[in-house]
């Protein structure tokens, strides 16, 4: 039994060892266009969609990076304009568009980013967990997305991720 905890404590210590090894190797990744800067591995790629919404048509910019790991995934998408109606509304159409069937969430918090109204969601969505904020600007709504494997999720440092987002000039 104590070498079994043992092995346990020696496998947990190395995967912290390996996601902090991997969240040193992220490097701030500036959009000037979008005047925003995030933390991302790798080389992101950014593109460009154009989306029917309930309010007209909205061109939606997103900023997309996969993670060393398999099952790793990090975005930040964003669009302008006002979002009318009711915030939790907001929140909830949101998070219905990015909760797929088959997916569940396992938590869900109002708080607040970079000083506006924010949604914190977990998901679990077959082998990967992921969290997102949505934050709603005055003119521009940003959602953050992290997504890793489920294994090792709570070892990822999803709060630095999410805190090296700036809003940029």
């Amino acid at each position: 039994m104590r070498a079994w905890f043992l092995s346990v404590l020696v496998l947990i210590s190395l995967t912290a060892s390996a996601f902090a090894e991997e969240w040193d190797s992220f490097k701030e990744f500036v959009y000037k266009p979008g005047k925003v800067a995030l933390k991302l591995p790798g080389r992101p790629e950014v593109e460009k969609k154009t989306v029917d919404t309930a309010t007209g048509k909205r061109t939606i910019t997103i900023v997309s990076s996969k993670g060393p790991g398999m099952n790793e995934q990090f975005l930040l998408m964003y669009f302008d304009g006002t979002v009318k109606g009711d915030r939790a509304d907001v929140f909830d159409d949101m998070e219905k568009s990015f909760v797929s069937a088959g997916s569940t969430v396992q938590s869900r918090k109002d708080t607040k980013m970079l000083g506006y109204p924010t949604r914190a969601l977990r998901v679990a969505a077959g082998p990967q967990i992921a969290e997102l904020r949505i934050i709603i600007a005055p003119r521009r709504t940003y959602v953050i997305l992290g997504a890793v494997d489920a294994r090792g999720a709570h070892l990822f440092p999803f709060t630095a991720y999410f805190n090296s987002l700036r809003l940029t000039k």
